[in-house]
């Protein structure tokens, strides 16, 4: 993480991703965003 400056950085082998590593606020922010989209699918399904 040191080298990505506190970004997201991707680990490649032969040019495809093999390993992502996010900051702990961002991995937060995401599953936030995934629990509010379930959130609305399930009412709008209702």
């Amino acid at each position: 993480m040191r080298a990505g400056n506190g970004e997201a950085i991707a680990i490649l082998s032969n040019n495809e991703p093999v390993f992502y590593c996010i900051p702990a606020k961002e991995y937060g922010e995401l599953l936030q965003e995934l629990e509010d989209a379930k959130s609305k699918l399930k009412a709008v399904s209702n």
